[in-house]
């Protein structure tokens, strides 16, 4: 069975994305402290929580130098070269991606990491193969940027990377709509996988919201309707835009995060205008592993 969603205005997703992404508001950190890191530790950690939950959060002194940076993502995995014509004047050492707000708000998905306006939640490289996908993003903050001031001298809250446990979205789907999405993938060419795979043992999601986008798709779902199938995938983005489970990056100088892609989601909230002279600057890798041990 073939078919698309399309999302409607009155999807609780849309409100629930609006509020989350647009609303101003700063939201909790996922970790109560970020730690300062001497730099001879940084990759021992960073492997160590990884391992541990999925996300490491930590503060350096001074970042290191592309080389340097780099290298840290060497220590983790296979580094994912940066391929996309659209990007190419961002990137450093092939791997590299910088990310500098030059763009105003947009609909255009490859210019939205360079933009001032919000970034929907997704899981990386989510219509790729696997084999193909990031395991782990690397991001680094050279510049958090002046936050934008508004007329009566009121500072506005600065961008922050969102982080949404792909654990909690699972479980707030119902057990039918987690069949379906196990069955069902992007309609493409590529051998991608479906919506919702384990990975040792965890739900892992394959996603990313497109907004006012078509989605086409293609279901193994046996029984289940058009209808159902769509609906299924309202029921998940509702899931992912729930407020409680959600929190964020606040970025500083030197601030590092490294997350695992098949444990969260991420996206950005708008907010990432500043005064005039002043840019958000973050570096980011993308690294994938072999480490797909239990995956079916």
């Amino acid at each position: 069975m073939r078919g698309t969603f399309v999302e409607r205005d009155s999807d609780p997703h849309v409100a629930l994305r609006d509020s989350l992404l647009n609303g101003g508001r700063r939201l909790p950190s996922p970790r109560e402290t970020v730690p300062r890191v001497p730099p001879g530790e940084l990759v021992a950690e960073t492997a160590r929580r990884l391992d541990a939950d999925g996300l490491f959060l930590g503060a350096l002194d001074t970042t290191p130098a592309d080389d340097d940076f780099i290298a840290l993502g060497k220590t983790l995995g296979e580094l994912i070269p940066e391929t996309d014509p659209a990007v190419q004047d961002h990137v450093s050492q092939e791997v590299l991606l910088n990310l500098v707000s030059v763009h105003p708000e947009t609909d255009d998905a490859s210019l939205q990491p360079f933009a001032t306006g919000a970034l929907t939640l997704h899981s990386e490289g989510s219509g790729r193969p696997v084999a193909g996908q990031p395991r782990y993003i690397v991001l680094m903050c050279c510049d958090p940027g002046k936050p934008a001031v508004t007329a009566d001298g009121r500072e506005l809250v600065p961008a922050q990377t969102v982080l949404v446990p792909m654990a909690d979205v699972h479980e707030a789907l119902t057990p039918a709509e987690r069949d379906i999405l196990r069955v069902t993938r992007y309609f493409t060419s590529q051998s991608v996988p479906t919506v919702l795979r384990e990975v040792d043992g965890r739900p892992v999601f394959s996603f990313r919201d497109f907004g006012t986008a078509e989605l086409h798709w293609v279901s193994d779902a046996r029984g289940a309707t058009e209808y159902e199938v769509n609906d299924a995938f309202r029921a998940l983005l509702a899931a992912m835009y729930a407020h409680e489970p959600a929190g964020a990056v606040h970025w500083a100088h030197g601030t590092v995060a490294a997350i695992d892609n098949t444990c969260f989601f991420h996206g950005r909230t708008s907010g990432a205008a500043h005064q005039p002279g002043s840019r958000r600057h973050l570096k980011r890798l993308r690294i994938r592993t072999a480490r797909h041990t239990g995956e079916r």
